[in-house]
């Protein structure tokens, strides 16, 4: 199921007014995707149930018809494994709550920043863990298949490939094209200076003024060691 209002409430039962707050556990936003386990039927219609427990109503979502993107493959036949999707949920964490990250950008999930619909994420969101899952395979499906398109006839290995789609994962495709680290690969995938082109990039903006954060600077050695490994 997915959210069509603008907010709606999740709530720990159905009610027959919407204007009772009195069992309101959070609010999820436009877009906002469930899966629903079953349904209650009352004087307002129709309640959603979730994995979770919690019951949505039934005006103010519909069926999610969509799917997950397919994963394309490489020229040499790679997509993510479960290596580096599990890469990346370890080390991106997992957040149900919204949460500004150390450039102070507001977070949820698996380091989701911008909704399937492109919403940006905003101070009080709340998801279950399947959302969660949900937004990581499509942004997983969307990165790599970018990383797939930089990567045409770059004969690089499954581990350097998790290792790149991690880290366009982490600070977007657009800085993986234009970077040295992408040059240094097409030149030659297993030339060792690679790893200092990873570690170019272990610094975010704060306050106008670029600064190396630790947990990037961590990321960065992770994903080089995944590389060469």
């Amino acid at each position: 199921m997915i959210v069509i209002k603008d907010k709606l409430n999740k709530r720990t039962a159905p009610v027959n007014n919407t204007a009772d707050k009195s069992n309101v556990a959070g609010t999820v936003i436009k877009g906002f995707a469930f899966e629903s386990v079953s349904t209650t039927t009352n004087a307002l219609g129709t309640w959603y149930k979730d994995r979770d427990g919690y019951y949505y109503w039934g005006g103010g979502v519909k069926q999610d018809t969509t799917a997950v993107t397919p994963i394309p493959v490489t020229s040499f036949g790679l997509t993510p494994d479960d290596t580096c999707i599990n890469f990346i949920k370890e080390r991106e964490g997992l957040r149900l709550h919204a949460y500004q990250d150390s450039a102070g950008i507001w977070t949820i999930g698996y380091g989701t920043i911008l909704y399937e619909n492109n919403t940006p994420v905003k101070k009080g969101d709340v998801i279950t863990t399947q959302d969660a899952e949900y937004f990581l395979a499509i942004e997983i499906a969307a990165k790599s298949k970018k990383v797939n398109a930089l990567l045409t006839d770059v004969p690089v290995n499954q581990n350097q490939y998790d290792a790149l789609v991690s880290f366009a994962y982490n600070v977007g495709t657009g800085a993986l094209m234009s970077s040295t680290l992408l040059k240094r690969v097409k030149a030659n995938p297993d030339d060792p200076v690679i790893r200092a082109a990873f570690m170019m990039w272990d610094k975010a903006r704060v306050d106008g003024q670029l600064v190396t954060i630790e947990g990037l600077k961590k990321r960065r050695a992770d994903e080089a060691d995944l590389y060469f490994s």
